[in-house]
């Protein structure tokens, strides 16, 4: 899978002011990224033509994840309970959207 990630897969980021400037101005892609993103951080899935396929949200979808960079009223890992990591996250989902090629 992490082959695939980085044979089949490009990996941007941008600020969300800058996505709102680029949006103003009439900028396709980034008018489907604003369409599509939460706070705080999204990890989102278009396809070579630019349709939407999946997303990640850093805020709900990562467990244990620290809690200065999610809403406060999001679920935090109950004590003594063992979540998957960011990266079994991550995989799992890509896993199950693209297959495990």
């Amino acid at each position: 899978m992490v082959r695939t990630v980085n044979e089949k897969f490009v990996s941007t980021w941008v600020p969300y002011p800058v996505l709102m400037e680029l949006v103003k101005k009439g900028d396709p892609l980034a008018r489907l990224v604003a369409e599509h993103w939460e706070y705080p951080v999204e990890f989102i899935f278009f396809s070579p033509e630019g349709k939407f396929l999946t997303r990640l949200n850093s805020g709900k979808d990562f467990p244990d994840r620290f809690p200065g960079v999610t809403k406060p009223e999001y679920v935090h890992k109950p004590q003594g309970v063992r979540l998957p990591t960011h990266v079994e996250v991550f995989m799992n989902h890509l896993t199950a959207h693209f297959g495990s090629n």
